[in-house]
């Protein structure tokens, strides 16, 4: 529904589009917004944003996420979908804006050993990049997310059961090794290679 305001100040809610659906469908809900968008572009101050509604048969409504309805991000949708905007409202602008920052990657994280207070025993090196894995492991979960078979079949479970299985999580697909030059409890100098310490690639599992 497309939300307007009136000349009260009173927010008018105009149906654009309607989707019947059968129990138990599981898939993508497309609308056409066309016509508020095109309304939005010529009057930018009318842009109230959209508001999603669940009815059931009864005429009753329900939150969609109650409905197990969830965004292109597996998030849980809960009506509203934005906030009034003194900018002109582009989809594709913030689809591409959170999946560039939201979606599962490596970030990078500088661990320094003085900083944890290991500066008396390890002589080199300083520190090292050990970088993280964060972001969404959302559907539909694409190459660039390293996703594993298990990954991709939970997240359809999840899709179709949100509040009993969990989304896959962001986690390191590969671990490389560092080396250490350090001193023994016996003050011998010690070079050492230790595994899985950097986070070299991330994805979802």
């Amino acid at each position: 529904m497309e939300k307007t305001l009136r000349e009260n100040h009173t927010i008018h809610l105009k149906e654009v589009d309607r989707r019947p659906l059968e129990p138990g469908y599981v898939g993508w809900l497309t609308f056409n917004v066309t016509r508020a968008a095109d309304l939005w572009r010529v009057f930018p101050d009318f842009n109230l944003g959209l508001y999603i509604e669940v009815m059931l048969e009864d005429g009753s409504t329900v939150v969609p996420a109650q409905a197990g309805i969830v965004d292109a991000f597996g998030e849980e949708t809960q009506g509203r979908k934005r906030n009034r905007s003194s900018e002109p409202y582009s989809p594709l602008k913030e689809l591409t804006e959170r999946r560039e920052y939201r979606v599962c990657q490596k970030q990078n994280l500088y661990v320094s050993f003085r900083d944890l207070g290991w500066q008396d025993w390890i002589i080199a090196p300083d520190g090292y990049a050990a970088f993280f894995c964060t972001g969404l492991c959302a559907f539909p979960l694409n190459s660039q997310m390293n996703a594993t078979n298990h990954a991709i079949v939970q997240t359809l479970t999840h899709l179709l059961e949100p509040y009993t299985y969990p989304k896959p999580s962001c986690a390191p697909t590969k671990l490389n090794s560092i080396s250490v030059l350090y001193f023994n409890d016996n003050l011998n100098v010690i070079l050492k290679k230790y595994r899985k310490m950097v986070a070299s690639s991330c994805g979802c599992h």
